[in-house]
């Protein structure tokens, strides 16, 4: 029954957000609602990447860069037994230049679980989570205009408000707004800071030909 569930939240993954998590936990097809639009999401004083100076870390991913990998571990050896090393669910390799998610604990608080790139401040994060999000509501313009799913890392620790660094804030009605403030509004807690935002890399992000050999994506000097 776990296996099954889980094939199925994977299946879910590359449908609308609002499916997803509607399918995920209970109440968060409410949740998923409130992601449909940009708007919806965003105070007044609310600033997004590439506005008043502040720009968002994003990192993204090659073309060909091969991201970690999840495995399971079956146990101790010498003693483990075969059925229990053949106990284990593996997940599929994600595809080049991009990840894969991990749901081998559906009944969690968690959504799943994702093997990030090697990063020091996602070494560093004492308290660190991931969400994810679309592209345009973080207001991100990735590589010719392409609009993708992006992780945030937010660690829960980084709770000191900063002008100048990007936040998870906590609204007054529970709901979450990931941005910069000048000011923090009275009500408005910081759940989180920022730490880096990955961008995954697909097809149609491809460098433009620019009539130049030098600046291909294949050329060597």
């Amino acid at each position: 029954m776990r296996a099954a569930l889980r094939v199925l939240t994977v299946a879910l993954l590359s449908l609308r957000a609002d499916a997803f998590f509607a399918a995920q936990r209970p109440g968060a097809a409410a949740r998923a609602q409130r992601l449909v639009t940009k708007d919806a999401l965003m105070s007044a004083d609310l600033g997004l990447h590439g506005t008043g100076s502040r720009f968002i870390p994003l990192v993204q991913l090659g073309a060909d860069e091969v991201a970690p990998r999840t495995v399971p571990v079956a146990g101790m050896y010498p003693g483990i037994t075969v059925s229990e090393l053949m106990a284990p669910e593996s997940s599929p390799a994600p595809n080049l230049g991009t990840w894969h998610f991990d749901f081998t604990d559906p009944e969690g608080p968690q959504l799943g679980t994702v093997a990030l790139p090697a990063a020091n401040s996602v070494h560093l994060a004492e308290d660190p989570v991931v969400l994810v999000s679309k592209s345009e509501v973080l207001g991100l313009n990735l590589s010719n205009d392409v609009l993708a799913e992006v992780l945030v890392v937010v660690d829960r620790a980084r709770t000191k408000f900063q002008r100048d660094r990007f936040f998870a804030f906590a609204a007054p009605d529970g709901s979450v707004e990931i941005g910069w403030r000048d000011e923090l509004p009275e009500g408005m807690v910081v759940a989180g800071r920022v730490e880096l935002v990955y961008s995954p890399h697909l097809p149609g992000m491809e460098s433009r030909a620019s009539g130049f050999l030098e600046e291909e994506d294949d050329f060597n000097f």
